[in-house]
């Protein structure tokens, strides 16, 4: 059975990211329970005019009479503030889903924190980690260096352009939408000086082709893969598969127990998921597939959240 600590994003590292950021961030906890919550306004032209306290993969509890004793702190802490509603990600030690629709709670169709994700257990030897790599990775890792491939692990704001770049041209490329240079930027300043955040380069011939931003909670023993750039000659170089290679290898020579890949497709998905390409990828390292129990909402102000529901509903038909 796993068994969980708590997540990253509910450690005192990443509660100093958010103040960094800005933003108000509440630390509650009592004996089997803990929560750190931020308080918000949501997104967009319906959201924005809405508050709410969102504890990101959270609360934890090590039991579910735990949990509920933590929702009930929650809710209580959540009427003093005045907000319309509570978003929650509960997660219980024993990572068994947490079903809360009894207390009051609605799932949402949309995940606000990945609900499902890949780890790689690093309490094996390496030559036991690297075995389990598909042939592709295992192949390219250990001829990584021999081919030219360089790898740097930098933790300065400043040496963070090459990486801001590389996610720029990514974004282009691929069509995605990343985070903002000043999410990025603030998160490697809050958290690289003590070395919790790092950005790794791979290079080949001088120059930076790929990078990746991770964040290490120490307390949870786990390294947490968060985004990626390259450069177009990566690919060529099969320096986006050693960059990850190398992400989880330095992760186990610093003593770490696993490394998260955050977020994957569910398990049965079909290949026309959106997120179908890179969950193989990331599953190609092998790694385990982990279920969490997804995002929850409950009302405080019972008609302003209706009010909010029906002007979402609305809003998708226009």
């Amino acid at each position: 059975m796993k068994m969980f600590a708590r997540h990253m994003l509910q450690g005192a590292e990443w509660s100093s990211f958010q103040q960094a950021l800005g933003k108000e961030v509440i630390e509650r906890s009592g004996a089997g329970w803990a929560y750190s919550v931020v308080l918000e306004k949501g997104f967009g032209k319906v959201g924005k005019h809405f508050s709410r306290l969102y504890v990101q993969y959270g609360p934890y509890a090590e039991t579910k009479a735990q949990l509920k004793r933590a929702l009930d702190d929650l809710e209580e802490l959540a009427k003093s503030m005045g907000v319309d509603y509570v978003r929650v990600e509960p997660i219980l030690s024993t990572m068994n889903p947490a079903n809360i629709s009894s207390y009051g709670y609605e799932k949402q169709k949309r995940t606000f924190q990945p609900e499902h994700t890949n780890w790689v257990d690093l309490e094996k030897s390496e030559e036991e980690i690297v075995a389990s790599f598909n042939a592709t990775n295992r192949t390219a890792w250990r001829n990584a260096v021999k081919r030219g491939q360089q790898f740097e692990v930098v933790y300065e704001e400043a040496d963070s352009a090459d990486f801001l770049h590389m996610m720029k041209i990514t974004a282009e490329r691929t069509g995605s939408t990343f985070r903002d240079n000043t999410y990025l930027t603030t998160l490697i300043k809050a958290l690289g000086n003590d070395k919790c955040a790092g950005v790794i380069y791979v290079s080949f011939e001088g120059k930076r082709i790929a990078s990746a931003l991770y964040v290490d909670d120490r307390q949870g023993s786990t390294r947490y893969y968060m985004y990626a750039g390259t450069e177009e000659e990566a690919r060529k170089q099969g320096a986006n598969g050693t960059l990850v290679s190398f992400l989880i290898i330095n992760a186990k020579e610093n003593g770490l127990k696993r490394v998260d890949l955050f977020g994957v497709s569910p398990a049965d998905a079909s290949d026309s998921h959106p997120w179908a390409g890179f969950s193989k990828f990331k599953r190609s390292y092998g790694g385990e597939d982990v279920a969490f129990s997804g995002t929850w909402e409950k009302a405080v102000n019972t008609q302003r959240y209706f009010i909010m529901k029906l002007a979402r509903t609305l809003a998708k038909k226009g």
